[in-house]
């Protein structure tokens, strides 16, 4: 399998732990949308989807600025992560660039979580500012914040919302 090692045995244990309740992405749907999208989504990426139920799942962790609230994220399934990264701003800017939309902000901000595949195969979580411009190496610039440091961080740290 082409898992990343420690983003899979993170989302393993994760799943082990909890009942996620999610769905999995067939490989056909993930090959397909990837093709439409320039192969950029990474196969370690495209191997978690299709083998652990994790589309539609919703995570939460402690919000660094305000200790008694939560934010979160709604993993993306196809369907999502297309909308995102083919039709809407600021992914259709920055897909080029190799980045992945992951998961949508459970707030209903807007600001979407994203993975770049340039950053390897535990790569940081991204949120990404809707708003900031439709100019790529702007959003990039201006726009981005690191959630996680790497992916696998965030299955060490979230819960079932």
């Amino acid at each position: 399998m082409a898992d990343s090692p420690a983003t899979a045995i993170a989302i393993e244990q994760f799943a082990k732990s909890q009942s996620l309740g999610g769905r999995c992405e067939t490989r056909e749907a993930i090959d397909a949308f990837n093709a439409e999208c320039g192969g950029i989504i990474p196969d370690w990426y495209c191997a978690i989807i299709a083998r652990y139920p994790i589309c539609g799942v919703e995570l939460e962790w402690p919000d660094p600025n305000n200790a008694e609230e939560s934010v979160g994220i709604e993993w993306m399934d196809v369907r999502n992560m297309r909308s995102e990264m083919l039709e809407c701003y600021p992914g259709l800017a920055i897909r080029e660039r190799g980045y992945t939309c992951i998961g949508g902000c459970t707030l209903g901000s807007g600001d979407q979580y994203y993975i770049c595949n340039d950053d390897g195969d535990d790569p940081p979580v991204y949120q990404i500012y809707h708003d900031v411009s439709d100019v790529a190496d702007e959003i990039i610039a201006n726009g981005r914040i690191v959630v996680f440091e790497r992916l696998s961080q965030l299955f060490d740290v979230a819960r079932l919302s």
